[in-house]
């Protein structure tokens, strides 16, 4: 399920935070001291907990792999 959530931020002493609401925080399982990891794709960027690092990651390179041989799996899903 894919679902946009607003995150707000801010400056404070040269730094940006990042407010994320109560909803996500209860579904990333956060807690505080805790880290989030961001991967950079063409698409945008993933967030996802230290857990679901690799996973995030894989997914990632898949669609990247995807967008270069798109062409290449169009011809292998129609044989």
């Amino acid at each position: 399920m894919v679902r946009v959530v607003r995150v707000s931020f801010r400056e404070d002493e040269g730094s940006i935070e990042v407010r994320l609401p109560a909803e996500l925080v209860d579904r990333l399982n956060l807690a505080q001291g805790g880290s989030l990891v961001a991967l950079a794709t063409n698409d945008g960027i993933l967030i996802s907990t230290e857990a679901h690092a690799d996973e995030a990651e894989q997914l990632a390179l898949g669609r990247e792999i995807m967008r270069q041989f798109d062409e290449t799996m169009r011809r292998l899903a129609r044989s």
